[in-house]
């Protein structure tokens, strides 16, 4: 009966590393994916859509926020 019980029990077992690369990967995907829906709700106000389609204006990015703003009067220039 004793012999019976001893075959019973489970004993620890290592991981293999093809598991532990998979939880490792798992991981990255969800970390990146979480960061895009962050970024794209952070940057969300900065999407522009016109008739060449979607772009992104950042204030703090583009040339033009170094420079002097335009002119009234080159703004409603034909």
């Amino acid at each position: 009966m004793r012999a019976l019980a001893s075959r019973k029990r489970k004993y620890y077992k290592t991981r293999s590393a093809a598991k532990i690369a998979l939880h490792v990967l798992l991981a990255l995907v969800i970390v990146v994916v979480i960061s895009a829906v962050a970024l794209f709700f952070g940057l969300k106000k900065y999407i522009v859509t016109d008739e060449n389609g979607l772009r992104l204006e950042v204030p703090f990015l583009s040339e033009q926020s170094a420079e002097a703003p335009p002119e009234i009067s080159e703004l409603t220039e034909e």
